[in-house]
């Protein structure tokens, strides 16, 4: 499996985009209920632990289902802590 097939949802969780990326689209007509404006992300990415914080999410969130668990794994690696 593509490692980059989730690519756009990953971004999405990680950055906080309110229409790119959610449901793994391109662009999103409704926008997210997690997104962030842009003041948000801008110091989420100049203080870094916000960014760290979601991606330490959105790996514990691909691996309780928010996507196929091959993909995750293709991702992330494979985990000791899921079997």
């Amino acid at each position: 499996m593509n490692k980059l097939h989730y690519w756009r949802l990953a971004v999405h969780l990680i950055f906080k985009t309110q229409h790119f990326g959610v449901n793994n689209q391109w662009w999103s007509r409704h926008p997210s209920a997690i997104g962030w404006s842009w003041s948000q992300r801008i110091v989420g990415i100049l203080t870094i632990m916000p960014i760290v914080r979601n991606y330490q999410s959105l790996k514990v969130r691909s691996r309780i289902g928010w996507m196929p668990d091959a993909e995750a794994t293709g991702l992330f690696g494979k985990d000791p802590h899921f079997k």
